[in-house]
């Protein structure tokens, strides 16, 4: 049964607090009233808990981890340093990460990556400082 059907169900027999219930509270519920047998309040619970269970194996066996995803993890906790050198004064600027750096350039982060190792607008040029050597000189 349906979400609808039961709430229907429930209103034909004036049931209050169905509309906000979700599907198993109200399953309960009717089970409860004697409106649904305890078989098939029963049979619903376990199809619910196989698919779920299904999912979880199914996320096991896998074993693909998604490239993409565990990039974009890493970009948050582990931000890459970017060098920065005015061509024009000498000045060499470091900042804490790709996107600070180009905000404070008032551009998108992804110019940071196209622009790695170029030089831009034909006066600063970038370097991120991938190796964790760099990061350590860097700090000390």
């Amino acid at each position: 049964m349906k979400l609808p059907e039961l709430q229907s169900l429930a209103k034909e027999h004036n049931i209050k607090g169905c509309s906000y219930r979700n599907k198993p509270e109200l399953m309960a519920l009717l089970g409860e009233k004697g409106l649904l047998s305890s078989e098939f309040v029963e049979k619903e619970n376990r199809y619910r808990e196989e698919g779920k269970e299904k999912k979880r194996r199914k996320a096991e066996c896998s074993g693909i981890v998604d490239e993409k995803h565990e990039r974009l993890k890493t970009i948050r906790t582990n931000p890459r340093i970017i060098d920065i050198l005015d061509r024009e004064t000498g000045d060499v600027v470091v900042s804490p990460s790709m996107y600070k750096a180009a905000k404070a350039f008032g551009q998108s982060a992804g110019m940071m990556s196209v622009y790695n190792g170029k030089v831009w607008k034909n006066r600063y040029e970038f370097k991120a400082l991938d190796d964790v050597v760099d990061k350590e000189q860097l700090q000390t």
